[in-house]
């Protein structure tokens, strides 16, 4: 399971700086941004996986078929790297990699380093260039503490409602004056 998918960034990122940042062939130059953008979308909703370019060596037409192909092959490194970036912090505590339900820090830390590693992708590296570093530093930070058992992975749960209490005593209305009482 991954930690992270591509259409939950869409929200975080303008589409075509998000394509930018997974084209290292240059398919944006050649095809409008929407279009690659929503047929890389469309893919990776349905799972597909990426494939070797099926045009021929011949052909000089690009296919967008093989941007997305090739744009797909990018996240899932992205998606590898990030999932490495979690369970390597936490995996001396945890049994790795998470199913679902992922706990919530699990979700925030994926998509932060998610949306780091693609700013660094476009070369907005470091603490002044990058609007996800500090963030994903203090992510890092306290993956690192839930791995060294100093944090709680979730947050403690308060109870609904206080534990039942037994009021008791000598019951009135029962024979030969027994014990009764009631829940509250």
């Amino acid at each position: 399971m991954n930690y992270i998918e591509l259409w939950q960034l869409t929200g975080s990122l303008p589409s075509d700086f998000l394509c930018q940042a997974l084209d290292d062939a240059g398919d944006a130059a050649t095809f409008t941004t929407p279009a690659l953008i929503a047929a890389t979308l469309a893919a990776a909703r349905k799972g597909v996986p990426p494939s070797e370019s099926s045009e021929s060596e011949s052909s000089s037409a690009p296919d967008i078929n093989d941007a997305v192909a090739r744009m797909l092959g990018v996240w899932s490194d992205i998606q590898t790297d990030v999932q490495q970036m979690i369970d390597g912090r936490v995996a001396q505590r945890f049994p790795v990699p998470f199913t679902a339900p992922l706990p919530a820090i699990v979700i925030t830390a994926a998509k932060t380093f998610a949306l780091e590693l693609l700013y660094n992708r476009r070369g907005f590296t470091g603490e002044e260039k990058n609007p996800y570093y500090t963030q994903a530093e203090k992510l890092r930070t306290r993956l690192e503490k839930i791995g060294r058992n100093e944090e709680q992975i979730e947050p403690a749960k308060k109870p609904v409602r206080p534990p039942a209490v037994f009021i008791g005593g000598r019951s009135k209305i029962t024979p030969n004056g027994g014990r009764g009482g009631m829940l509250a």
